[in-house]
């Protein structure tokens, strides 16, 4: 009497999950399918359970299987049983739903699975490349110790080691299909391992030589000169000479005038005889000092526009040196 209440209860889930399932499926599902369309939930047990047992599922049949399975139990009495295939089904579909209209004795050991879940983590595996040829897989949650081994398309299963970890070597150097199987050998998941993404990296051109990065300069034009240098001499050159050239012009004025005073010395007096004198004398001296200085930087001035500076204007020193009763400049380094 209880078992016939129970599956009044559930009759209504059952059918309207069975009518959302494809049925082009073959096997033990299928008759499994009709069986509790034809509410014979005892004929429908026996043959989710040889579904399982034929190791032939896909992930998306295993999940249906659970759901029917903890559904006919639950229907039969067996709420325990129900309990344990719901935590399969939610482990490997954690978005998994009972409808709104679902009876409250399917609802209970649903609600109580998918808190276990929720605390022992759901089902799930990575997998990665280790090389073009080979692949690993890890299991990183499997409460309920579902996953055995991997099998890849049109291979055998291999099964996983104590680490809970498989590696696998393919010929694919493509994208590899891999599927995680149960101990019957039904898929849990599917997972594709992509290419391995190879990186192609120049190789660094080897650096050149010295006379290739800085090639001897053109012997038909001037290599650059050192600008700083250039007018460190080249001007004081210029305003020493000028400005010596100016004063020997006007001591050259002023004898000029010493010599009219001397043609007319009784319109002058020796005190204006004296102060020509003095500013001839002055300016003569003035001129020479000028333009000697002047003269000795004309040697460096000519020595950097004459030469080429390319790496050999910084090894040239210009030393003024003055005492031992002469003054002049030292040269030295490569001209």
């Amino acid at each position: 009497m209880v078992i016939r209440k129970l599956r009044a209860l559930g009759a209504l889930g059952l059918v309207a999950a069975l009518a959302c399932a494809a049925h082009a499926d073959s096997g033990k599902l299928e008759q499994a399918r009709q069986a509790l369309e034809a509410v014979r939930y005892d004929d429908a047990q026996h043959l989710l359970v040889a579904a399982i047992a034929e190791g032939t599922s896909t992930p998306a049949m295993l999940r249906e299987i659970y759901k029917l399975s903890a559904s006919t139990a639950v229907v039969l009495g067996q709420a325990d049983a129900g309990e344990q295939y719901y935590r399969r089904w939610l482990a490997l579909d954690p978005t998994a739903a009972l409808g709104a209209d679902v009876s409250p004795k399917l609802r209970a050991p649903f609600d109580a699975a998918k808190a276990y879940i929720a605390a022992h983590g759901r089902f799930e595996v990575t997998a990665s490349r280790i090389s073009v040829r080979e692949l690993e897989l890890a299991v990183l949650s499997d409460p309920l110790a579902m996953a055995r081994g991997v099998k890849l398309e049109g291979g055998g299963t291999v099964p996983f080691s104590a680490e809970r970890r498989v590696r696998l070597t393919t010929e694919n150097a493509g994208t590899v299909h891999a599927i995680v199987v149960d101990e019957y050998g039904n898929g849990l998941t599917e997972l594709d391992v992509a290419a391995p993404v190879i990186t192609v990296v120049p190789p660094v051109p080897d650096p050149l030589p010295p006379a290739a990065n800085h090639p001897p300069p053109d012997p038909g034009r001037p290599a650059h000169l050192h600008t700083a240098a250039l007018y460190g001499w080249g001007l004081p050159c210029l305003l020493f000479l000028g400005t010596g050239t100016a004063f020997t012009v006007a001591a050259f004025y002023e004898h000029a005038q010493v010599g009219d005073i001397l043609d007319d010395s009784k319109n002058h007096t020796y005190a204006d005889l004296n102060d020509r004198r003095h500013l001839r004398n002055t300016f003569t001296a003035l001129g020479a000092t000028f333009v000697g200085v002047g003269a000795l930087l004309l040697i460096p001035t000519g020595i950097y526009l004459s030469k080429r500076t390319h790496g050999r204007a910084a090894e040239r020193t210009v030393t003024p040196f003055v005492g031992g009763g002469a003054a002049g400049l030292t040269l030295s380094g490569g001209f």
